[in-house]
């Protein structure tokens, strides 16, 4: 007889990363004269946002996850990371191509792109 596993539930004891070089803060740092800038910066890109990795390079994804997760790390918050370059997937629609990498590519691993389970 198959049995369901058990389902747990999962809880963030700790607040999300915002990552530093955001596309919001390099607006806000490339238009210092703005008066709107004030607001920007303190009602938009002072809140944590997930990072998206678009880049179909896994040695070019690895690097940027380690140093997401390890500046996340070293605040004891937890990053939101998009893998968005999938192979076989987001083909069509708003992107520009669909990713061939092979998943056997090394360095496509989540453990070897420093991916840990979320804590």
């Amino acid at each position: 007889m198959r049995t369901e596993p058990e389902r747990r539930t999962m809880v963030v004891s700790s607040s999300l990363y915002r990552h530093p070089d955001s596309q919001v803060l390099d607006r806000v740092r490339a238009h210092p004269g703005d008066p709107r800038a004030p607001d920007i910066a303190s009602r938009i890109a002072g809140q944590p946002a997930a990072v998206w990795f678009t880049d179909h390079s896994p040695g070019t994804i690895a690097a940027r996850v380690r140093a997401v997760t390890s500046g996340a790390a070293a605040q004891g918050r937890v990053p939101v990371l998009v893998a968005y370059a999938v192979p076989g997937r987001d083909c069509g629609g708003a992107s520009e191509a669909c990713p061939t990498v092979p998943r056997t590519t090394p360095g496509a691993t989540p453990s070897r792109a420093g991916w840990a389970p979320a804590r």
